[in-house]
């Protein structure tokens, strides 16, 4: 008897060891391929390395320095029956892909004078970045938190800013140092904006390992520094993620005193407006026509796009799925809400060592590496803070005598189908607008993001903004089509899209 639940328990188990082989695969695939040992043939990925954690922590500290003071303005109509729709435009800069967001901000400026690629070029596109999603979850934590401290404050006639002050120190000292380590792994490990703004690969480890990867020579080199950075970031997450934070917690009704003021929502307006302020400015009406003969090959680059991102949005939902079966085992789950992919480069190597480059084969890497890239991230966002509130809901499960598929297809399920599908159709979105992994596994085929990408690094804007709309549109519609599929599966039950993405 014990022998069979144990042996239960071991399959229940196996999704969750599967995935984590998974996810390490493509570093047992290099070292396959490499056949020799990662070593440093020198020290100056240490200048790097340096120069990256600044950029990663100035980004981090502006992002929460700006997010907190938006917290402000948010706070001034967070009693609003559009409130949500609000929330949904503050996060437009963090949705939408670093390529529409580069082209976006260097388009508005060339319309004054020319882009300043280089290192403070990245720390504010970082920031934009971030400041909606910092902003958004401190105003929830203190609307849950903070309204019996601000009655309090009120009464004393403690003035705005120490009040704020005191605030960040206790309430929300806590989300603070969770978004933090956030904002920095997110800056210290992206390819896409340092690619595109930095101008060199001194102020990036990933743009730095990318470099390297250019060259055979150095791959042992590269797969050190890689899996130096996965190992400090590792730890970072690991320390950070492995207790609960507050920000995902339902919104209070009650009216939070003393911080309020609408003249803040300027700076999370301003962030929105330099993210896609630029794509509205189009001179030349000429580049219509020349897209117009592009035609064929810009629909089969979309329909690449469109098949892509649906293929990453089921394997997001396939994988989610299978952590419910695995509920049990918490710290296998921990490990892969800790786990940082080891990169775009690193991940898009390993894949194109893969010695097959037909446009099937192709579109196959490119659903697999962006998947084992985006899942660990959507699933430490969302998907185990979802799944361990389910801990008393499951205990009570057991103790009536419920065995794990039981706990599975009565409780976890159902409970979290929703956010899964939305899940997915987050991923699918991020998948149909990444051109960074795309690019190094393309072998000479194409896709939308890889079209646009093409015009910006060509320096024709026009071109690459008109394509980024169409780019944006199809990424929307896969993200609806998951959402609607949520909509059908809950038509017996009160659905609430604003609840289940607010």
């Amino acid at each position: 008897m014990e022998r069979k639940s144990k042996l239960k328990q071991f399959i229940f188990s196996l999704p969750v060891y599967l995935i984590g082989i998974s996810l390490i695969s493509p570093f047992l695939l290099f070292l396959f391929k490499l056949k020799t040992f990662p070593s440093l043939e020198n020290l100056e990925f240490l200048f790097v390395f340096f120069m990256t954690v600044f950029q990663s922590s100035a980004s981090a500290f502006l992002s929460l320095f700006l997010g907190i003071l938006a917290v402000r303005g948010l706070l001034s109509v967070s009693d609003k029956k559009y409130y949500f729709v609000i929330e949904a435009f503050v996060l437009i800069p963090c949705l939408i892909p670093p390529l529409i967001l580069a082209l976006s901000l260097v388009h508005l400026v060339e319309l004054i004078t020319v882009f300043p690629f280089g290192l403070t070029a990245l720390i504010i596109s970082q920031t934009l970045t971030y400041i909606g999603l910092c902003s958004i979850a401190l105003a929830r934590i203190l609307k849950k938190q903070g309204n019996f401290l601000s009655e309090w404050a009120y009464i004393h006639n403690v003035p705005s800013f120490y009040f704020l002050k005191a605030l960040t120190k206790t309430v929300l000292l806590k989300d603070i140092q969770t978004l933090f380590v956030l904002v920095f792994t997110g800056s210290f490990t992206s390819l896409s904006l340092p690619l595109l703004l930095s101008g060199s690969s001194f102020f990036s480890l990933e743009f730095f390992i990318y470099e390297n990867l250019k060259n055979p020579a150095l791959w042992s080199q590269a797969l050190a520094v890689i899996l130096f950075q996965s190992f400090f970031i590792f730890i970072i997450c690991w320390r950070a993620f492995s207790q609960n934070s507050s920000f995902d917690k339902d919104l209070s009704d009650k009216r939070i005193h003393l911080i309020p003021s609408r003249s803040f929502l300027i700076i999370p307006i301003f962030a929105v407006m330099l993210s896609i302020g630029g794509l509205f400015f189009i001179s030349d009406k000429t580049v219509f026509v020349d897209l117009l003969s592009l035609s064929s090959f810009i629909l089969s680059a979309g329909v690449n796009s469109i098949t892509l991102s649906l293929i990453v949005g089921f394997l997001t939902l396939f994988l989610l799925t299978a952590l419910c079966l695995s509920y049990q085992n918490v710290k296998a789950r921990r490990f892969i809400a800790s786990f940082t992919p080891p990169g775009v480069s690193f991940m898009g190597l390993a894949f194109l060592l893969i010695p097959i480059y037909t446009q099937t084969a192709v579109l196959i890497k490119w659903a697999i590496g962006l998947t084992l890239l985006l899942f660990p991230w959507i699933y430490r966002f969302r998907g185990e803070r979802a799944l361990d509130k389910m801990g008393l809901q499951v205990e009570t499960g057991r103790f009536l005598g419920s065995d794990e598929w039981l706990i599975f297809t009565d409780i976890l399920w159902p409970a979290n189908r929703a956010l899964f599908f939305l899940c997915a159709g987050i991923t699918s979105f991020w998948a149909c607008g990444d051109f960074s992994y795309s690019l190094i596994v393309s072998s000479g085929h194409w896709n939308l993001s890889l079209v646009v990408y093409d015009f910006f690094s060509s320096y024709r804007l026009e071109e690459a903004i008109l394509l980024s709309w169409l780019l944006l549109f199809i990424s929307f519609i896969v993200f609806l089509f998951w959402l609607a599929l949520a909509v059908i599966l809950d038509k017996n039950k009160k659905f609430s899209i604003r609840k289940l993405i607010f």
